[in-house]
């Protein structure tokens, strides 16, 4: 498959709403990693840096579908089931037809049935994948050609939920048996990423064919092969971390219907709260009483799967940062006195000591959560780091340096 892209249209979300005054951060959390169940939740800044360091799955702001990752071309197969009988093919004037013998014409060439797989095979290139960090192992890439079963499809992997194929060009299908019976299958696999196990997504996938027909007129490979397409979307939706290919649930399908005029096809569906899915697009050619045209022998299977992600905008984020100087310099975008009156005991007598405190105070822009999380991961250990941002809140600063009520102001 050239592309294989999916529109990913988001649709709808339900999580539990709160409002949170500035002085605490909304942060939408996960609870268990390996269940997760993402509620909204109010954290003081004492401890909204020391949570989201600690806690992966989370993200500062409104819950919403995060870290959606795009499908991709994950397995193919090819089989050429075995013919009826021996046939034989008449070849005059660059016309193919199917004869009962071929008696003494040297223009004519008969094959066994059993033997007409051997002459179809795809050409493949893959790699092991992490479907979370879309990386390619090791960056390399295994080139194979695979060659047809019969009654069984040879296929290009047997874990496609952790395999990517390379598909640039497309995926090449090089059917070299004279007979027009092949069937073959292109996968795409999307795994959720997204730790969400309540949601639903809009797919559409876009579907050609090319092939190196180079005939006269408007016959192209799937009128002249009269081939057929269906689409099948299976989907795992056991949470468990384990993405099963095999035991995936059949959840949408088309019947086989003949390939679109143009030589297009596509394919709508919804995949709602799975926790793996992919979609198999099945080609049978049809017709058989008629021999392959050598130029049809090469063909080219292009998927386009773009993604449209609407996901959650959660940036830009403002923070002011306001941290108390205890050495008596300001250095940051503004800087003010605050007044504390402090009774200390001196003697026998009482004492009433005015003593200033210095604020600093700093705009944090952050481009979105895990830009946050970036920046505030090497301070999950440290005290002093959650300390000094204690008082931080919400917005831009204030025009008075400080701060405000519920995170430590006066």
């Amino acid at each position: 498959m050239k592309y294989l892209l999916v529109l990913l249209t988001f649709i709808s979300m339900a999580y539990g709403r709160v409002n949170c005054p500035d002085y605490k951060a909304v942060v939408c959390h996960a609870g268990s990693v390996n269940n997760p169940n993402f509620q909204e939740i109010c954290v003081s800044f004492s401890s909204l840096y020391g949570h989201l360091a600690e806690h992966e799955m989370d993200y500062y702001g409104e819950c919403g579908l995060r870290n959606v990752k795009a499908a991709y071309a994950c397995n193919a197969g090819l089989r050429h089931q075995d013919a009826d009988k021996t046939i034989c093919i008449q070849k005059d004037n660059d016309f193919e037809q199917y004869v009962d013998s071929c008696g003494s014409s040297k223009n004519c060439t008969c094959y066994a049935s059993k033997d007409l797989y051997k002459f179809d095979y795809f050409n493949v290139q893959t790699a092991s994948f992490d479907p979370y960090t879309q990386e390619v192992e090791d960056l390399i890439f295994s080139t194979r050609d695979i060659q047809a079963g019969q009654d069984r499809f040879k296929v290009a992997t047997s874990e496609p939920a952790k395999t990517v194929i390379k598909s640039e060009n497309g995926l090449s299908f090089r059917l070299g048996s004279e007979r027009l019976n092949a069937q073959y299958f292109v996968d795409m696999c999307w795994t959720n990423t997204t730790g969400s196990q309540d949601y639903q997504l809009d797919f559409s996938l876009d579907s050609r064919i090319s092939s190196n027909w180079q005939g006269v007129g408007p016959i192209d490979y799937p009128s002249i092969s009269n081939l057929y397409t269906k689409f099948q979307l299976f989907c795992d939706i056991n949470f468990d971390g384990v993405y099963d290919y095999d035991t995936a649930t059949l959840v949408d399908s088309t019947e086989y219907v003949p390939f679109s005029v143009g030589q297009y096809s596509r394919f709508d569906f919804s995949v709602y709260n799975a926790e793996f899915c992919y979609v198999r697009q099945a080609f049978i050619e049809n017709n058989m009483s008629m021999a392959r045209p050598w130029d049809l022998k090469g063909i080219t299977v292009l998927n386009n799967l773009i993604s449209d992600e609407e996901v959650i905008q959660d940036g830009p984020i403002e923070i002011c940062h306001v941290q108390e100087i205890t050495n008596g310099n300001s250095n940051g975008t503004n800087g003010s006195y605050g007044s504390m009156i402090e009774t200390v005991t001196v003697g026998t007598s009482f004492t009433t000591i005015e003593k200033k405190k210095i604020y600093e105070c700093t705009n944090l822009r952050f481009n979105d959560s895990n830009h946050l999380k970036t920046y505030i991961k090497h301070g999950k250990d440290s005290k002093d780091f959650r300390d000094v941002h204690q008082h931080d809140y919400v917005g831009i600063c204030n025009n008075i340096c400080g701060p405000i009520h519920g995170n430590g102001a006066n």
